[in-house]
């Protein structure tokens, strides 16, 4: 009989993708500064409860994609990474890219262009969507990643991990103004990816999803919460303080640029010891709908519905304007909106398309992987001759 997996990581992983739909309510449409600019301090000064409320709430999303990140890397680190799977991320990526990129046309909600096609197309080598460029270009690196962490001390693979912790969680803080000294020190999100990889990997080393840890955990992710709200209301402060608008423009700048941010990584490794360590029966229910996380982000997050979705559809532009209660419920039912309907498109793809999808993937697998082989034989080749 076969042993069915415990649900509470993938229950985890709905809760990190639906906080990454909030937190994308909150930037492209509740905050969106193309439509309203809400840094003003006039503006501040009557509608700066809410404000600061949807800026406390902003270091979710980030929280969420770390997530993401950590347990590829916790669960990655004793696998191999197939190329069955890679075609598998790429191929959604694809249709929902260019699908979507074809149904906005449609709608009138996009022009035609032929580049905007062409980064349809190729969404991964144009960064249509930046998570699943440096998620992608990371998985290919899981191979050469997993040999140095299963051949590396303990040691040197703490050095590593604080390397990296500098350059990519501590440099964009100091270089916050400007990203482009943090880039060039080797903050990128590839690089951040890497990191909460090395991270998830760790805490599988140490066996840190166990019960003892949990008290830690708890203290990890509030004090990290309660951290950042704090760091949001000091800047908000400053600002009205010095009438300023920079300081409040720049009040979320330790959620982080991408997933790097210092109090979202506390609170992504402490929500995961705690939900790790409570394990659940195999449910069906939970399983089904976080098969369809990845798709989640990749409907509600395309370049071209975007815009239409949280501006035309829910018309998030003005919800600053009302009561922070209000804006807050308004924001997390809209969430749940999308979540379910993007999870039910996903669903009715893959009830449709998921044979023939695995067939090609499984079939291009073999293909790049015989190209491989011949490649290396060739290079073998010419290696011999040329040493002979």
């Amino acid at each position: 009989m076969k042993k069915q997996r415990s649900s509470n990581i993938e229950l985890l992983r709905i809760i990190a993708m639906f906080l990454i739909v909030l937190h994308h309510a909150i930037v492209h449409g509740g905050l969106d500064k193309t439509t309203i600019d809400f840094y003003t301090i006039p503006n501040f000064l009557v509608h700066g409860v809410t404000i600061f409320s949807l800026q406390s709430l902003v270091v979710f999303g980030k929280m969420g994609v770390a997530i993401f990140v950590l347990i590829t890397g916790y669960f990655m680190v004793y696998s191999q990474a197939r190329f069955v799977k890679v075609i598998k991320i790429w191929l959604a990526i694809f249709i929902y890219s260019l699908g979507l990129f074809v149904f906005t046309i449609a709608i009138g909600a996009q022009n035609f262009s032929l580049v905007d096609l062409v980064k349809s197309i190729l969404p991964v080598i144009f960064t249509n969507y930046w998570f699943m460029t440096s998620y992608v270009v990371m998985y290919l690196f899981i191979p050469a990643i997993n040999i140095f962490l299963n051949k590396a001390t303990s040691g040197m693979r703490r050095l590593v991990i604080e390397l990296l912790f500098l350059t990519n969680v501590i440099l964009p803080i100091v270089f916050a103004t400007m990203p482009d000294n943090a880039v060039a020190l080797g903050a990128t999100n590839i690089t951040s990816f890497i990191l909460l990889y090395l991270i998830g990997a760790e805490m599988r080393f140490r066996q840190l999803l166990q019960p003892r840890y949990r008290l830690v955990s708890r203290i990890l992710f509030w004090g990290s919460l309660i951290g950042y709200i704090a760091s949001v209301a000091c800047l908000d402060g400053l600002g009205l303080i010095t009438k300023k608008t920079f300081f409040i423009e720049h009040a979320t700048v330790l959620s982080g640029s991408g997933s790097n941010g210092i109090f979202a990584l506390g609170m992504a490794v402490g929500l995961f010891i705690l939900v790790g360590t409570k394990p659940i029966k195999s449910r069906k229910s939970i399983n089904l709908v976080a098969a369809s996380t990845l798709s989640v982000y990749l409907i509600h997050d395309n370049p071209y519905i975007r815009p239409w979705l949280w501006h035309t559809v829910f018309g998030l532009g003005t919800v600053s304007m009302t009561a922070w209660w209000l804006s807050i419920v308004r924001l997390i039912v809209v969430t749940v909106i999308v979540y379910v309907i993007a999870t039910l498109i996903d669903m009715a793809r893959q009830g449709l398309f998921n044979r023939i999808e695995n067939r090609f993937c499984s079939w291009a697998a073999t293909r790049i992987n015989v190209t491989n082989r011949w490649l290396e034989d060739k290079v073998s080749l010419v290696i011999a001759k040329l040493t002979r």
